[in-house]
């Protein structure tokens, strides 16, 4: 898990860059509004605590969408 400033913003700006989409493409996975809320949570934290493993020049949409699966 990064734990520099930078990191977190970075992250924070990423991730609510393309929080919509995950949250369609969790949407699609799962049976209810109320479980793609909770896996949302869940999905936000492992991607926080993988976001060390994300390369700078990749694709953070497509990167975040195979942590999701």
């Amino acid at each position: 898990m990064p734990t520099d400033p930078d990191s977190h913003s970075e992250f924070l700006r990423l991730f609510t860059g393309h929080e919509l989409s995950l949250r369609a493409h969790v949407r699609r996975l799962v049976p209810t509004r109320n479980d793609a809320d909770d896996v949302m949570q869940e999905v936000a934290v492992v991607l926080w605590r993988k976001f060390g493993e994300f390369r700078p020049d990749a694709d953070f949409r497509a990167w975040a969408f195979g942590v999701v699966r």
